[in-house]
Order: C-alpha cells, then sequence, then structure tokens
C-alpha cells in the first residue's frame, strides 16, 4: 500500500510539476508574442521615419535649388539697379535740351 501511496504522491507531484512548466510556457510565449509584435511596431516606425528623412532630404535639395536660384535673381537685380544708377546719373549730368526747359 506505502508503495501505491508513493507513487500517487508522485504522479501528483509530478502534474503539479508538470502544471508548473505549463504556466511558464504559457507566459514565456506570451512574452515572445509581446516581443514580436514590438519589434514589427519598431520597424514600422522605422519605415516611417526613413521615408520622412527621405522626404526631408528631397525639400533640403529642392529648397537648396531655389536659393541657388533666387540668389541668381538677385544678383541679376542688382547689376540692372547698378545700370539703371548710371544711366540716371548720367540723365542728371547732362544738360537738358533748351525746348524741355522750364520757365
Amino acid at each position: 500500500m506505502r508503495t501505491v501511496q508513493s507513487v500517487a504522491t508522485m504522479a501528483h507531484d509530478a502534474d503539479n510539476s508538470l502544471s508548473a512548466i505549463v504556466g511558464l510556457v504559457e507566459d514565456t510565449a506570451m512574452q515572445v508574442q509581446s516581443i514580436a509584435t514590438a519589434s514589427e511596431e519598431q520597424s514600422a516606425a522605422s519605415s516611417e521615419i526613413n521615408r520622412t528623412v527621405e522626404e526631408v532630404n528631397r525639400i533640403s535639395g529642392e529648397t537648396a535649388a531655389a536659393m541657388r536660384e533666387a540668389a541668381s535673381s538677385v544678383e541679376a537685380l542688382a547689376s540692372q539697379a547698378e545700370t539703371l544708377r548710371g544711366l540716371i546719373d548720367r540723365l542728371q549730368r547732362e544738360p537738358a535740351p533748351a525746348s524741355q526747359a522750364i520757365q
């Protein structure tokens, strides 16, 4: 009878141990699933960051090109202003024709 009781006790202990192991395995599986989900979210966020950085680079390039064009336009405008200033100076130095003199 002692042997049967001993075997029953060992079976009960084994059942308790297996239940504990199954609980730990389930907990581990849930943690692995959480890690996988977090990893997918991180990957999606990284992809979004990469797209945003590419967009910023594109906009930066467009801005640089526009600034070069603006600088060229400003230089051309400055040259035209200098030419106009020269024409005004020349006209101011030349005497007005007699027919246009104010009486």
